[in-house]
């Protein structure tokens, strides 16, 4: 959740590259090893400069379709598809019976 978060917040997100921050953040997160000081060092050196800059993972663009990846994520839209999910089952078993 905190990579989601992140890139709700519209903020440039760097995290050790597990499987569940890797996957959650959908390619818009710049993910690192973990245990890797020095690519971590060196993520967080280019974000900032991206950061001072607008470029790069912090372009507009870029922090948009992040928040946008996200906001797909949010509870709002969990709790539709959970929507969608239960009334299909509630007519399939209706159906079936």
């Amino acid at each position: 959740m905190v990579v989601l978060e992140g890139m709700a917040a519209g903020c440039a997100v760097v995290a050790s590259d597990l499987p569940g921050y890797r996957a959650a953040s959908g390619g818009h997160a710049v993910v690192v090893p973990p245990g890797d000081v020095t690519a971590l060092s060196r993520a967080l050196g280019v974000a900032l400069a991206d950061a001072a800059e607008g470029c790069g993972q912090s372009s507009p663009e870029a922090l948009k379709v992040a928040a946008a990846h996200a906001q797909g994520w949010s509870m709002e839209s969990l709790a539709e598809r959970y929507v969608e999910v239960y009334e299909r089952a509630i007519a399939e078993f209706k159906g079936n019976a």
